[in-house]
């Protein structure tokens, strides 16, 4: 009779262990499921391997006179980023696109491997090539006065060095292209669009356009959410930012998000910190993590909005607990290097206005600021707005642009949802 009642008292307590385990796991999806969920999204790393440049004369030359990428610290701005997404834990980290300098098989591979720092804690990762990445015939080592070609990849390679990211939310991949749907919750699929691999670059492959509609149609019958990413532009953000920057055939995107609903799409490639809106389509392009303010985009979505704002590197805070003092100033320094990539070709065009430099200081501030998101923020100088627009040159043009779309802020922005 006691041997009887041990192995009853030992059964409840079996039977009370799994159903206490079962429902902390029930408990665990209802919670994951009713709260925000925070996603990561940075762009246009242009990642190099340190081996691949010295910093020599050459390379310093070609980042000065180039489009304002704050090169020199590349490696550590990057490995400050990799921190910050581990402090913040997110249910996934977002790269969409230019996430290599120029292709370099090298840089890919380091790249990867400080990736997987942080799908090893825990974060999946969802990676895009943009049209840097692949196939890219500048693949270079940049060291003393010159540079020598190296190797780039293809879509297979680039599939290989990033087959870890990802991990188990990868629930469809497209057979035509490296597009691919991510699960994040049972509410909410990432939709990642390539169009860098096959083909024509910037262009969806028909094949992928059918593919998508599937993945669209399947997210309908399940009432779930999706948030769709692109490197280049599906929305034009500027009147002077078209070819080469929105898909060439991004309307038939447009029309099945449209058709199902898809609010948000996320993009890149400017560089600029910029939010376009279209009938019921949202599109967030974030700004180079290279280019001041060097910054990232955090998402929250909830059950009824999905909110978005942006976040500096702090790198002078990483750095100080690395011991590097070079690096205090860094923010201030980033935005100096950007700013005088667009006054100096400025400046000579003003050499003999006795009021250039203000004019000059003027419009390096404005471009800063466009490129930031921040133009809510500008100090306006009517007088040397109207002396610029009086050289009716396309420098003149591009000025216009950013000013007659109104000095709003780009920064921050907020979807609801229907409930």
């Amino acid at each position: 009779m006691r041997d009887r009642y041990l192995k009853l008292l030992i059964l409840i307590f079996i039977g009370f262990f799994f159903m206490g385990c079962f429902s902390e796991e029930e408990k665990g999806i209802e919670d994951k499921q009713g709260s925000e969920i925070k996603l990561i999204v940075a762009t246009d790393l242009h990642y190099i391997s340190p081996s691949l440049t010295d910093h020599g004369e050459y390379f310093t030359r070609m980042v000065e006179n180039a489009d304002g990428k704050y090169m020199t610290f590349c490696e550590e701005i990057i490995d400050a980023f990799i921190e910050e997404v581990m402090d913040q834990h997110p249910s996934a980290l977002i790269l969409s696109g230019d996430i290599t300098f120029n292709g370099a098989k090298l840089s890919h591979q380091d790249l990867a491997k400080k990736l997987k720092m942080i799908e090893d804690a825990g974060i999946p990762v969802l990676v895009l090539p943009g049209n840097h990445d692949l196939n890219n015939k500048m693949a270079a080592s940049f060291q003393g006065n010159g540079y020598y070609l190296v190797e780039s990849v293809e879509s297979k390679g680039f599939e290989e060095i990033y087959e870890d990211c990802g991990g188990n939310l990868l629930i469809e991949k497209d057979p035509n292209s490296l597009s691919y749907l991510a699960k994040i919750t049972s509410d909410l699929w990432i939709l990642m669009v390539d169009v860098n691999t096959k083909g024509k670059s910037n262009r969806v492959l028909d094949e992928t356009i059918d593919w998508i509609e599937k993945q669209l149609q399947a997210a309908r019958s399940h009432n779930i959410c999706v948030i769709s990413v692109t490197h280049q532009n599906l929305l034009r953000h500027n009147e002077m930012f078209y070819n080469g920057f929105v898909i060439e055939n991004g309307d038939s995107l447009i029309d099945l998000y449209d058709k199902y609903d898809v609010l948000l799409n996320l993009s890149g490639h400017m560089h600029i910190q910029h939010i376009e809106e279209k009938g019921k389509l949202n599109e967030i392009a974030t700004s180079s993590l290279m280019v001041s303010p060097n910054q990232y985009g955090i998402i929250t979505v909830s059950h009824d909005k999905i909110e978005y704002h942006t976040k500096t590197v702090d790198v002078a805070k990483w750095a100080e607990n690395k011991s590097r003092s070079d690096l205090t100033n860094f923010m201030e320094e980033s935005y100096d290097f950007f700013r005088k990539s667009s006054s100096d070709k400025l400046r000579q065009t003003f050499i003999n206005d006795p009021e250039g430099e203000q004019i000059v200081d003027f419009v390096a501030d404005l471009n800063c600021a466009y490129f930031g998101g921040y133009l809510d923020k500008v100090k306006w100088d009517e007088k040397s707005y109207e002396k610029i627009q009086s050289l009716n040159s396309y420098f003149s043009l591009y000025i216009r642009s950013i000013v007659e779309e109104g000095l709003k802020n780009h920064q921050k922005y907020r979807i609801d949802l229907k409930k």
